[in-house]
């Protein structure tokens, strides 16, 4: 699960470590189901190349981490919603695969 973490999120996206039904994963804020419980937001760090991962458990941030946090999930909210309203289906085809 760290490997798909590392490689498909985005800058400004926040990532839960939940558990739910006994197995413990990591899901993107908005995607989290509803039955989960969450353990702590993800925190990454790279150090000499090495991905380093810490969960941060909600009720230890300040209330100013949670107030940016928040702040950090609507721009990105915001920053997905524009790209996908200024880019069809078929531009993002074409840029994935280099067809021109």
């Amino acid at each position: 699960m760290l490997y798909v973490y590392n490689n498909r999120r985005y800058d400004g996206e926040i990532w839960l470590a939940v558990r739910q039904h006994g197995r413990v994963f990591c899901v993107e804020q908005s995607k989290c189901p509803d039955d989960a419980e969450t353990l702590g937001e993800v925190k990454s760090e790279i150090i000499d190349g090495h991905y380093y991962h810490e969960i941060v458990p909600r009720q230890q941030m300040s209330a100013d981490g949670l107030t940016k946090m928040a702040q950090q999930t609507e721009r990105h909210r915001q920053y997905r919603h524009e790209c996908y309203r200024r880019y069809s289906l078929e531009e993002r085809i074409q840029n994935l695969t280099g067809d021109r």
